[in-house]
């Protein structure tokens, strides 16, 4: 059975297989500022700055798939 849900790290990959040039970093902050519809942030420590978020695959599957040109798809 596929994942649900992916970390920063996982998403990024996904990202970057798709041909998306992405770090996790990156994704973070896209995420935090508003930028990637597929993931939202739960929760950031003030004090460390870590971050949580909610991603799930179908999510950033889609995203890939709305990105991606008809003739790449083919």
């Amino acid at each position: 059975m596929a994942k649900l849900t992916l970390n920063v790290n996982e998403a990024a990959r996904m990202l970057r297989e798709a041909g998306i040039p992405m770090t996790a970093a990156k994704l973070s902050d896209g995420i935090e500022g508003g930028f990637y519809p597929f993931g939202r942030l739960v929760s950031k420590d003030e004090r460390s700055g870590r971050r949580s978020f909610e991603i799930f695959t179908v999510d950033v599957a889609a995203f890939i798939r709305e990105k991606t040109p008809e003739e790449v798809r083919a």
